[in-house]
């Protein structure tokens, strides 16, 4: 099977972009694989020689006529068998093009969407968790596929005992919500450590100063081997206001690391209640975090039915499978998806 993916992010490396590059590299051990995507990205396709790498500019507007007709005459040069979107700009762009180029079509919606009107175009359409899903009940072909990743065979989990270190890792947007999750810690005597870069570094900076929190407060920049800080630690804290997955909820998982989360993305299908969060306010971090921390022992037989079920559903191997499948039924039957209209079309922009 030959397969396109269309990644439209134009820099930086988070959960969407490293679930693209996962499952390219997967797929391109055993098919044909290309993958469009911006310039800057190229580098890291080095790693992936069975990979074909197709270099555009995603920098410029969606709507740019000139690289809209680019997009579509570089497809037509590859003549995949199915196309495989990531996100919410490609799937803008690939949408306009899709009634032209008649081929199967997938899209990955990776965080909540309030304008569902580019989807509807394609044939089938994947929910990083069943709380993106439900926001697509309308749609008739969508699925639901985790984030899947893979943890390093000499991956080894500490004692829970041994390291008294709370983490956090995200860009420092303000989506994350760590400003809330600094003003939290100021009645929580943990250390507390951000892993990460962004906008918000700056501002970050100055709140850990103004509210005294240098002793127990780190920003550590962005790191290579993000496991390796998780499995070093006691607790994943995930403050964020919204998420698709997020990924870093899996890696905690599968690395036996218990996570307090405020309700973003699947959190609700694989934590226990007591550690979902009622919003990112630092109160309520606070509240929730500091049960957990007082508790630890308890922390980690809550969580036993959590790690199992990640262990089944969260590997890069099954997201793989589930993905393939999906390719598999839709170049199969090719009419299985064609379309996923809306049963009420005045909903598509709410």
């Amino acid at each position: 099977m030959k397969i396109l993916y269309v990644m439209g992010t134009s820099s930086g490396i988070g959960g969407l972009e490293q679930h693209s590059f996962n499952l390219s590299r997967l797929m391109s051990q055993s098919h044909e694989v290309h993958f469009i995507a911006d310039q800057h990205y190229q580098q890291y396709f080095q790693q992936q020689p069975l990979t074909v790498f197709h270099a555009v500019n995603f920098s410029k507007s969606r709507l740019n006529p000139c690289f809209i007709l680019h997009i579509f005459r570089l497809i037509k040069k590859i003549q995949p068998d199915i196309i495989h979107v990531q996100g919410g700009k490609a799937a803008k762009i690939i949408s306009i093009l899709l009634p032209y180029l008649k081929i199967s079509s997938v899209v990955t919606v990776h965080g909540m969407k309030n304008h569902l009107y580019s989807y509807r175009r394609f044939d089938a359409i994947i929910a990083v968790s069943q709380r993106v899903a439900d926001r697509f009940h309308q749609f008739k072909n969508v699925h639901t596929i985790y984030n899947g990743i893979e943890l390093p065979s000499q991956t080894f989990r500490p004692n829970i005992n041994s390291q008294r270190r709370v983490v956090a890792v995200g860009r420092l947007d303000p989506v994350k919500a760590f400003d809330q999750l600094i003003i939290a810690w100021q009645e929580i005597d943990y250390p507390l450590d951000i892993i990460g870069e962004g906008s918000q570094r700056p501002m970050l900076t100055a709140l850990i100063e103004k509210l005294g929190l240098q002793d127990k407060v780190r920003l550590l920049g962005y790191k290579q081997d993000i496991l390796a800080e998780i499995n070093n630690s006691q607790l994943l804290v995930i403050s964020s206001h919204k998420e698709g997955g997020p990924i870093v909820l899996a890696e905690a998982l599968l690395l036996k690391v218990p996570v307090v989360a405020t309700n973003v993305g699947m959190v609700a299908e694989f934590l226990p209640k007591p550690y979902i969060v009622e919003s990112a306010h630092s109160q309520h971090l606070k509240q929730s975090i500091q049960s957990a921390l007082d508790n630890l022992a308890q922390l980690e037989l809550d969580f036993l039915g959590s790690f199992t079920k990640a262990e089944h559903e969260l590997s890069l191997h099954r997201m793989y499978e589930k993905t393939f499948s999906l390719y598999h039924d839709l170049v199969k039957y090719p009419n299985l998806g064609k379309h996923n209209d809306l049963e009420k079309h005045h909903d598509l922009e709410k």
